[in-house]
C-alpha cells in the first residue's frame, strides 16, 4: 500500500454493487449464493477502505425499484438481509464499525425494521468507519421525502438550502467523494443524487461478487490522482 499520508483519500465512498445476478448466471449458481458472496465482498471492501483511512462507506443494497422484482427473488433478498443484519453487522461491531441505514425502511417487515433499530443502537457509539446501507432507496424518492418533511407553511416562501438538507434521510452524512460501480455499467442509477453532485466515478467491469480488496486499492489510487475543482 502506498504512503496514504501523501495521497488524497476519499472521505466517503459509495458502492453500487451491480452484477450479482449476472455472476450467478455466468457461474451456474443460484441467486442466494451470489448475494451471500456479495455480502462477503462488501465486508472485505469496507475493511479495505478503512485501512486507507476512509471514514464513510455507503452501499446501494436495495433500490426502491427493486420491489418490482419477482416474488421469489424478493424472498431471497429478505432472507439475506435478515441473515446479514444478524451475522455480518455483529462482526462489524466488533471491529468498531458504526452501522447506519438510509431509505424507506418502513417498507420492510416489522421484524427487519426492529433488527435495524437494534443494530443502530448497538453500534451508535462506535467511532471507526461508518457503513451505511441504502435500503428501499432511490435518489429521487429521497428528495421527494425531504420536501414532504418541510412544514407546509414554509413552502410558500423560498426554501434555504440548509432547510432542505436537514430533511434528507441522514443529514449528517458528508458528500460522497467517490462512487465505485461494478459490472461494466456506467451510470449511477439514482444513487445519492443530492449527496454526490461532485463525486468522482470509477467503473469496474467485474461483477460485484468478483471484487477483491486490490480493486478498492486501485480505485482509491485512481481517485488520489484526479484533480477536483468542485465546479470552479
Amino acid at each position: 500500500m502506498q504512503n496514504k499520508d501523501q495521497m488524497a483519500i476519499p472521505n466517503h465512498i459509495g458502492f453500487i454493487m451491480d452484477g450479482n445476478r449476472r455472476w450467478a448466471r455466468e457461474n451456474n449458481q443460484n441467486y442466494l449464493t451470489a448475494y451471500q458472496k456479495g455480502a462477503d465482498v462488501l465486508q472485505n471492501s469496507v475493511e479495505q477502505a478503512k485501512k486507507w483511512g476512509v471514514k464513510f462507506v455507503t452501499a446501494f443494497a436495495f433500490s426502491h425499484e427493486n420491489w418490482n422484482r419477482p416474488k421469489n427473488e424478493l424472498e431471497i433478498l429478505m432472507t439475506l438481509f435478515d441473515r446479514y443484519l444478524t451475522e455480518k453487522i455483529k462482526i462489524f461491531h466488533e471491529k468498531n464499525v458504526k452501522f447506519n441505514v438510509i431509505g424507506r425502511i418502513k417498507n420492510f417487515s416489522e421484524n427487519l425494521q426492529q433488527k435495524i433499530q437494534n443494530l443502530l443502537a448497538l453500534t451508535k457509539n462506535n467511532n471507526g468507519i461508518t457503513l451505511t446501507l441504502a435500503l428501499s432507496y432511490g435518489g429521487k424518492v429521497e428528495i421527494i421525502d425531504a420536501i414532504n418533511k418541510i412544514p407546509k407553511n414554509s413552502l410558500s416562501t423560498e426554501i434555504a438550502l440548509e432547510d432542505f438538507e436537514k430533511n434528507l434521510y441522514d443529514p449528517n452524512l458528508p458528500p460522497v467523494d467517490l462512487i465505485i460501480r461494478t459490472s461494466g455499467e456506467e451510470r449511477t442509477s439514482g444513487f445519492m443524487l443530492w449527496e454526490s453532485d461532485y463525486a468522482e466515478l470509477y467503473f469496474l467491469k467485474k461483477n460485484w461478487p468478483e471484487v477483491v480488496p486490490e480493486d478498492i486499492d486501485l480505485a482509491i489510487k485512481d481517485f488520489s490522482q484526479r484533480k477536483r475543482n468542485f465546479g470552479a
